[in-house]
């Protein structure tokens, strides 16, 4: 089994790819007008939320104690699964 620090410095790692994909969303924001920027807009806003769910829960299992690790843990991996999926499917949405 890999240890705290090994789990967290992943996280952030996948993190880190996420921000990537979301960044390129912005610059396709950037570039078209009208509905479609209004519809990436609103979809980086609900990522934006995700995202600081994610690091919410990402701060409490650096700083859980053992007692709490497997249950701050899971919840982190609950808000991850649902961001990882939002910008999967933000980002094949908005592919064209």
């Amino acid at each position: 089994m890999a240890s705290r620090e090994d789990y967290i410095e992943k996280a952030k790692n996948q993190l880190d790819a996420l921000n990537n994909k979301m960044d390129k969303l912005e610059a396709k924001a950037d570039r078209v007008s009208g509905n479609a920027k209004a519809e990436i807009r609103q979809e980086l806003d609900d990522l934006r939320a995700s995202r600081a769910r994610v690091e919410e829960k990402l701060h409490e299992l650096r700083s859980a104690g053992d007692a709490a690790w497997d249950d701050v843990k899971i919840g982190l991996e609950m808000a991850w699964k649902s961001f990882s999926e939002s910008v999967e499917t933000a980002a094949r949405r908005f592919k064209n």
